[in-house]
């Protein structure tokens, strides 16, 4: 996984603040600004739902026989097999 740039921000709800401690730049809307906290929460759920329906089909279940030295390889593996079932949820649901 790639590291953030210097000067690229995260958004995030309150649940990510400790990610800052690890050197990730995340902005929590406060929520005295209610519209903005109560639409990025609303986002965010929508997808955490689709990435627990993307869990429930057997490609993202099996398990991934690449050995662990060829860490580059067994990513691009996972990437392509995820990125193949968004595109069929995306298409076809």
């Amino acid at each position: 996984m790639a590291e953030p740039l210097k000067d690229e921000w995260g958004l995030a709800d309150s649940g990510f603040e400790g990610l800052s401690s690890l050197g990730y730049k995340v902005w929590t809307p406060p929520t005295q600004y209610y519209k903005l906290y109560n639409l990025h929460s609303s986002v965010r759920i929508r997808v955490e739902q689709r990435f627990a329906t993307m869990k429930k089909w057997r490609a993202c279940k099996e398990q991934l026989r690449v050995p662990t030295t060829k860490r580059k390889d067994l990513l691009t593996l996972h990437h392509k097999i995820w990125t193949i079932v968004a595109v069929l949820m995306n298409d076809y649901q």
